[in-house]
Parts: structure tokens; C-alpha cells; sequence
């Protein structure tokens, strides 16, 4: 008789399982789509600035980094930190 009983009890708790799994699904697509918005607004952003400023130059890396932060505050994109928090800007160079 247990024999019979273990299988239905798993099907049970499978199926008790799949339910709250799908429940924590269906709750994250609209905080994985705002994510992801604001990474493909950071993306596009980073790619017109180097498109506008492409040369390796400090001038070139300030001019990129300016850019950059004034299309992320005009698309309400998160805004870039400094690598280094002594830095002024996200560069490397010193």
C-alpha cells in the first residue's frame, strides 16, 4: 500500500512546486523589463558617444564621458560612477 501511495504523494508536491514557481515568475518579468530598459538606454548612450567622440585622447575621453551623462539624464537612465571614487570621471587615465 505505500507503494502506491508514494508516487501520488510526489505527483502532489510536483504539482504544488510548479504552481508557486510560476507565481514567481509571472512576478518578475516587470522587474526584469525595467532592468533591461534601463541597460539598452545605457547601451545606446554609450554608443552615441563614442560615435560622436571616437579618438583615444583625454579631449576625446572627457567629450565621451560628458556626452554619455548628459544622454543618460535626458533618457532617465541610471547615471555612471567614477571607477575610482577619487576620480573625477570614469577614467583610467591620470
Amino acid at each position: 500500500m505505500h507503494e502506491g501511495f508514494r508516487p501520488s504523494l510526489l505527483v502532489i508536491l510536483a504539482a504544488v512546486c510548479g504552481i508557486a514557481a510560476s507565481e514567481v515568475h509571472a512576478q518578475q518579468p516587470s522587474e526584469l523589463k525595467q532592468s533591461e530598459t534601463a541597460w539598452k538606454a545605457m547601451d545606446n548612450c554609450k554608443r552615441q558617444a563614442w560615435k560622436e567622440h571616437p579618438d583615444y585622447t583625454r579631449e576625446g575621453s572627457a567629450r565621451r564621458n560628458k556626452a554619455m551623462r548628459l544622454c543618460l539624464q535626458v533618457n532617465h537612465a541610471p547615471p555612471i560612477s567614477p571607477l575610482d571614487p577619487r576620480e573625477g570621471t570614469g577614467s583610467s587615465q591620470r
